[in-house]
C-alpha cells in the first residue's frame, strides 16, 4: 500500500482485536514507525495482524524528548502513526501537543477513525446523545473531585468521565451529592467478554459499588442531563430576601437547600448581589462598628504623618499616650514607653524603692 509522508492518528481496538479497521492494517504495516504508549500492548496488536513495523515508546514521561525527533524524521519525508493502547489516541491519551507541533511545522496529520470507548459507551447508555460533555477523568482527590462536579452540574447535557474501579464509589457517591438525582449508566469492559452495562441512580450506582467492591476493567461512567421539567430557580430572589437578615454564607447554604443547586453557585450569586448593592456582609459590618469605637475595646490607629497612638477616649480617662510605632522607624524615649514595654525591649526600669510614694508601691 502506498502511503504519503506525515502523522496517521490511528485508532485500535478498545478490547476484542478484531475491531480494528481494514484501513488501520495496512496504513500499520506501511508506515516507517509506530508510535505507542506500551509497546507490549501495541506489540500483540501487530502480532495478531502480522505487522512487523518498528514501534517507539511515546507517552507523557518521554514527550518532551521525542518530539523533535519525530518532527525530524516527519520533515525528512517519513510517514509515523500513533496509536494508544485502546481507542482513539488524543482522546483522553498523550499525544495532542504532538499533533499541535506537527501542524504549526505545515506537516500533513492524517486520522485513521475507529473504536471509542467513549462514543462506544453513550451508544449503549440509553441517555440523550444529541448533546454531551466529555470530562475524562475526575480529580482524585474529594475537594477538587466536588469542585469540577460543582461546574459540570449546570451544564444541560449528558455528561461522560472514564473512572477506575478503586475511585468508582467515591467518585458515585459526590455525584450523588453535588449532581443529585440523576440517572446514571457503568459501562466496562466493553467489547470483551465481562461486558456490564449497569444503570440507576446515581445514588444507587454508590451504594452498590460501596458494598460489591471496586469492579474490574476500564469504565465509562454516563451520568443523565438534569431534567427537562425543572424549572430553574429564581435564585437571585431567593438571594435578595435571604441576604436581609442572614450573611452571605448562611444565604447561600439556605439558598442550595431552597433550590437544589449547587452551594458554590449560590455563594457567587450571594457575592454579586451584594457588589451590586454596595453593602458589606455582617462579618464587615462588625468591623466597621469596631473600628468605629462601638466595639468591645478599639484598636491602635495611624494618624495622618504620625505614630499610632491610643484613641481619644483614653486620654478622656487619664490614661497616658504611649507612642509605639514610628514612621521614620524611630524608637520611643524609654519614658514614653510603660514599664513592661521597656523590660521587654532592654531598658531600665526603675528600682521599687524609686517608686514607693506614700507608704505604698505605685504601678507604671
Amino acid at each position: 500500500m502506498t502511503r504519503e509522508p506525515g502523522l496517521y492518528v490511528a485508532a485500535t481496538p478498545i478490547g476484542n482485536l478484531k475491531d480494528i479497521t481494514l484501513r488501520v492494517i495496512e496504513m500499520l504495516g506501511a508506515v516507517d514507525l509506530i508510535l505507542c504508549e506500551d509497546t507490549r500492548v501495541t506489540g500483540r496488536l501487530l502480532q495478531a495482524h502480522g505487522i512487523k513495523t518498528p514501534m517507539r515508546a511515546y507517552h507523557d514521561h518521554n514527550a518532551a524528548q521525542m518530539r523533535p525527533e519525530v518532527l525530524e524524521k516527519l520533515q525528512d519525508g517519513a510517514a509515523i502513526a500513533i496509536v494508544s493502547d485502546a481507542g482513539t489516541p488524543l482522546i483522553s491519551d498523550p499525544g495532542y501537543k504532538l499533533v499541535r507541533a506537527v501542524r504549526d511545522a505545515g506537516l500533513p496529520v492524517v486520522t485513521l477513525p475507529g473504536p471509542s470507548a467513549l462514543t462506544a459507551a453513550l451508544s449503549i447508555a440509553g441517555a440523550p446523545t444529541d448533546r454531551f460533555l466529555f470530562a475524562g477523568f475526575l480529580p482524585v482527590k474529594q475537594g477538587a473531585r466536588r469542585g469540577a462536579l460543582t461546574d459540570l452540574a449546570v451544564i444541560p447535557a449528558t455528561l461522560a468521565f472514564y473512572e477506575t474501579g478503586p475511585r468508582l464509589a467515591r467518585a458515585l457517591t459526590d455525584m450523588a451529592d453535588v449532581l443529585g438525582e440523576r440517572r446514571a449508566a457503568v459501562a466496562r469492559e466493553l467489547t470483551k467478554i465481562h461486558e456490564e452495562v449497569r444503570e440507576g441512580s446515581l445514588a444507587d450506582l454508590a451504594a452498590y459499588y460501596a458494598e460489591a467492591g471496586p469492579p474490574k476493567g476500564e469504565i465509562v461512567l454516563i451520568v443523565h442531563p438534569p431534567a427537562e421539567d425543572d424549572a430553574p430557580a429564581d435564585l437571585d430572589g431567593i438571594v435578595t430576601s435571604l441576604l436581609a437578615d442572614h450573611s452571605v454564607k448562611e444565604a447561600a447554604s439556605l439558598a442550595a437547600e431552597q433550590t437544589g443547586l449547587p452551594r458554590k453557585q449560590c455563594y457567587e450569586a450571594a457575592l454579586a448581589w451584594r457588589g451590586r448593592r454596595g453593602r458589606p456582609d455582617r462579618t464587615e459590618a462588625r468591623r466597621h462598628r469596631f473600628r468605629r469605637g462601638q466595639g468591645a475595646r478599639q484598636p491602635y490607629r495611624r494618624d495622618r504623618g504620625g505614630p499610632a497612638v491610643r484613641p481619644a477616649a483614653d486620654r478622656a480617662r487619664g490614661r497616658p499616650v504611649h507612642h509605639r510605632v514610628y514612621p521614620q522607624g524611630g524608637r520611643a524615649a524609654p519614658s514614653a514607653l510603660p514599664v513592661r514595654s521597656r523590660h521587654r525591649l532592654g531598658m531600665d526600669t526603675p528600682s521599687p524603692s524609686k517608686c514607693l510614694a506614700g507608704g505604698r508601691l505605685r504601678r507604671h
